[in-house]
């Protein structure tokens, strides 16, 4: 739920809005080796970045599929077969 707020905050302007990798980065989401540091090569820094994107995009779509299952009252594991009581 971190990863989704910090894109939301971000996506309505009421932060500046940051890079995914960035977001990654603050959220403590990767290992301190993983992260990009000023002595890492071009190419090793982006290979990091790339990998943080990629890393947010999966947990911004398991987020919003989370959030629209529980609005649905689609909970975990029932595969879209909510009790009607």
């Amino acid at each position: 739920m971190l990863v989704e707020e910090s894109l939301y905050e971000a996506s309505k302007g009421m932060k500046p809005k940051k890079p995914y990798w960035k977001i990654t980065t603050e959220l403590d989401l990767v290992e301190e080796e993983d992260k990009v540091h000023p002595t890492d090569s071009l190419l090793v820094a982006e290979n990091k970045r790339n990998m943080m994107k990629a890393m947010i995009g999966r947990l911004k779509k398991r987020a919003e599929v989370l959030i629209e299952q529980s609005a649905n009252k689609n909970f975990i594991g029932t595969k879209g077969s909510a009790s009607k009581d």
